[in-house]
């Protein structure tokens, strides 16, 4: 079982970090004021235990979403792990994979099943992620056919004049 974190741009772990900065700032300003000013209402103390708990829970939420997010391939499926939320894709639904050189997205396209139409499912890897992804997909799973394109859109649309076996 390979795992592979998922690529988030340098702008969200800028705002990421920035958060819990002011974060440590709120539980550093609400221990000053609990020593200086106490708990003279019950009030008080709530409002302490509220910005304490805040304070604590939003970092570590933060940073559990920029460093434990991933995606991991096994041996009969691709799991998406969105810290607590986890979306299974088993390799035998998956049709093809296309790698989106221009935005370096990933998109497994899912086969068709009863009642359901085909769907996408982009998945956000830097391009070196990418690579090592595919490779471990496709030796998993020979069957899934691989794509690149530069003007990937999600839903299986493709741009006017496009063939349906370019890249193939």
């Amino acid at each position: 079982m390979k795992k592979y974190r998922l690529h988030f741009p340098f702008f969200l772990h800028l705002l990421g970090y920035a958060a819990c900065a002011l974060c440590a700032a709120v539980f550093a300003a609400t221990v000053w004021r609990c020593v200086v000013r106490g708990a003279e209402t019950v009030a008080d103390g709530v409002q302490y235990a509220v910005l304490f708990l805040f304070s604590l829970a939003i970092p570590a939420l933060l940073l559990a979403l920029l460093f434990g997010s991933k995606y991991t391939v096994d041996d009969d499926a691709v799991v998406a792990s969105f810290v607590f939320f986890r979306n299974r894709y088993p390799l035998r639904d998956i049709a093809e994979v296309i790698f989106d050189r221009k935005n370096c997205r990933l998109a497994l396209r899912m086969r068709a099943r009863e009642g359901q139409a085909e769907r996408d499912c982009v998945l956000l890897l830097n391009e070196a992620w990418s690579r090592a992804f595919i490779d471990d997909l496709l030796e998993r799973n020979r069957g899934i056919l691989y794509d690149e394109t530069d003007d990937f859109e999600p839903g299986g649309k493709k741009k006017d004049g496009e063939d349906e076996n370019d890249g193939k």
